[in-house]
Protein backbone atom coordinates (compact mmCIF):
# COMPACT_ATOMS: atom_id res chain seq x y z
CA UNK A 1 0.00 0.00 0.00
CA UNK A 2 1.26 3.21 -0.87
CA UNK A 3 0.62 6.79 0.25
CA UNK A 4 -2.08 7.47 -2.53
CA UNK A 5 -4.06 4.45 -1.90
CA UNK A 6 -4.34 5.73 2.49
CA UNK A 7 -7.77 7.29 3.52
CA UNK A 8 -8.00 9.23 6.51
CA UNK A 9 -11.35 8.07 7.89
CA UNK A 10 -12.62 10.98 11.13
CA UNK A 11 -15.17 9.32 13.47
CA UNK A 12 -17.60 11.38 15.14
CA UNK A 13 -18.38 8.68 18.42
CA UNK A 14 -20.60 11.08 20.18
CA UNK A 15 -23.58 9.87 19.23
CA UNK A 16 -22.38 6.36 19.96
CA UNK A 17 -21.57 7.82 23.88
CA UNK A 18 -25.24 9.13 23.87
CA UNK A 19 -26.54 5.74 22.89
CA UNK A 20 -25.08 4.06 25.61
CA UNK A 21 -25.72 6.30 28.33
CA UNK A 22 -29.59 5.75 27.09
CA UNK A 23 -28.96 2.09 27.17
CA UNK A 24 -27.28 2.07 30.69
CA UNK A 25 -30.84 4.15 31.64
CA UNK A 26 -32.87 1.31 30.39
CA UNK A 27 -30.83 -1.03 31.80
CA UNK A 28 -31.84 0.36 35.56
CA UNK A 29 -35.25 0.17 34.96
CA UNK A 30 -36.75 -2.17 37.43
CA UNK A 31 -40.44 -1.26 36.97
CA UNK A 32 -42.55 0.76 33.80
CA UNK A 33 -45.17 2.41 35.29
CA UNK A 34 -48.61 1.18 34.17
CA UNK A 35 -49.74 4.48 32.61
CA UNK A 36 -46.18 3.78 30.10
CA UNK A 37 -47.56 0.33 29.52
CA UNK A 38 -51.23 0.90 28.97
CA UNK A 39 -51.93 4.07 27.91
CA UNK A 40 -54.32 6.32 29.70
CA UNK A 41 -57.48 5.36 28.02
CA UNK A 42 -57.09 1.81 28.66
CA UNK A 43 -55.67 1.82 31.94
CA UNK A 44 -58.69 4.04 32.90
CA UNK A 45 -60.97 1.24 31.08
CA UNK A 46 -59.22 -1.41 33.24
CA UNK A 47 -59.52 0.66 36.20
CA UNK A 48 -63.21 1.60 36.44
CA UNK A 49 -64.02 -2.38 35.04
CA UNK A 50 -62.51 -4.29 37.55
CA UNK A 51 -63.18 -1.42 40.06
CA UNK A 52 -59.01 -1.49 40.83
CA UNK A 53 -57.92 1.15 43.06
CA UNK A 54 -54.33 0.09 43.75
CA UNK A 55 -51.61 -2.01 43.29
CA UNK A 56 -52.76 -4.90 45.00
CA UNK A 57 -56.02 -4.76 43.73
CA UNK A 58 -54.98 -5.14 40.48
CA UNK A 59 -52.51 -8.01 41.67
CA UNK A 60 -55.55 -10.27 42.63
CA UNK A 61 -56.97 -9.54 39.46
CA UNK A 62 -57.88 -13.10 38.03
CA UNK A 63 -55.57 -13.84 34.91
CA UNK A 64 -57.91 -15.25 32.79
CA UNK A 65 -60.29 -12.48 33.06
CA UNK A 66 -57.30 -9.95 32.47
CA UNK A 67 -56.62 -12.00 29.49
CA UNK A 68 -60.14 -11.44 28.29
CA UNK A 69 -59.99 -7.83 29.00
CA UNK A 70 -56.64 -7.53 26.89
CA UNK A 71 -57.88 -9.81 24.26
CA UNK A 72 -61.24 -8.20 23.72
CA UNK A 73 -59.57 -4.13 24.21
CA UNK A 74 -56.28 -4.82 22.29
CA UNK A 75 -55.13 -7.02 19.15
CA UNK A 76 -52.76 -9.33 22.28
CA UNK A 77 -54.20 -12.65 22.71
CA UNK A 78 -52.79 -12.83 26.42
CA UNK A 79 -51.59 -9.95 29.11
CA UNK A 80 -48.46 -11.43 28.91
CA UNK A 81 -48.63 -11.15 25.36
CA UNK A 82 -48.93 -7.56 25.98
CA UNK A 83 -47.05 -7.00 28.56
CA UNK A 84 -43.84 -8.04 26.84
CA UNK A 85 -44.85 -6.03 24.09
CA UNK A 86 -45.64 -3.06 25.28
CA UNK A 87 -42.26 -3.10 26.82
CA UNK A 88 -40.66 -3.69 23.99
CA UNK A 89 -42.03 -0.63 22.27
CA UNK A 90 -40.97 1.23 25.53
CA UNK A 91 -37.48 0.16 25.98
CA UNK A 92 -37.27 0.96 21.76
CA UNK A 93 -38.91 4.84 22.52
CA UNK A 94 -36.40 4.92 25.48
CA UNK A 95 -33.57 4.27 23.02
CA UNK A 96 -34.32 5.83 19.68
CA UNK A 97 -36.29 8.96 20.89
Amino acid sequence: MNKRDRVNVDLDLGGLDMFQKKVEKVGNINDIVLLDLFGEDLLIKLVTTFQISNQEDLNKLDGELLDNFIKVNTDYQTFEEFSLGKAKEYIFKQLFN
